[in-house]
């Protein structure tokens, strides 16, 4: 049965994947959870519009991340987080914070997808962690942790 995933899942699909699984997956499991809808043509060619208009948004925007990626070498984020006695922070610093803090910054948006690192960040120091604004387009900023007192 070939399906549209409406959100992630993991192991299987991204959201907006076009698939084909099997009937009973789909209809015990991924239709009635909302995770998935039946890839009708008009379906289809909805997400195959909305693909287009985001990307004709991020060739627009590719100009403005080419600046930014430019600064962004010498740019350096600091976070105060408390941590233990042996530098172990606890709570973790994710996607989401460093892309709060770069849209903060640079007075545009920066979306968590856009942050890629392994891990999330559980331990004070630096860590240089990689950006991607668009395929053609990225850089890496310097993460500063510190401890707060």
């Amino acid at each position: 049965m070939k399906i549209i995933f409406v959100t992630d899942v993991p192991g299987i699909a991204r959201k907006g994947e076009v698939k084909n699984v099997a009937d009973g997956y789909a209809r015990n499991f991924l239709l009635p959870k909302g995770l998935a809808e039946f890839a009708t043509p008009e379906r289809l060619k909805e997400l195959e519009d909305r693909k287009a208009k985001e990307t004709a948004e991020l060739d627009a925007k590719k100009s403005e991340f080419q600046q930014i990626a430019g600064q962004l070498d010498k740019t350096s984020v600091v976070f105060k987080k408390k941590a233990s006695k042996t530098g172990k922070l606890f709570a973790a610093i994710t996607p989401a914070h460093i892309a709060k803090e770069l849209s903060d910054i640079f007075k545009t948006e920066v979306k968590p997808e856009m942050i890629r690192i392994e891990n999330q960040i559980k331990e004070i120091g630096e860590h240089l962690i990689d950006v991607v604004f668009h395929p053609e387009v990225q850089g890496k900023v310097k993460i500063q942790v510190e401890k707060d007192e």
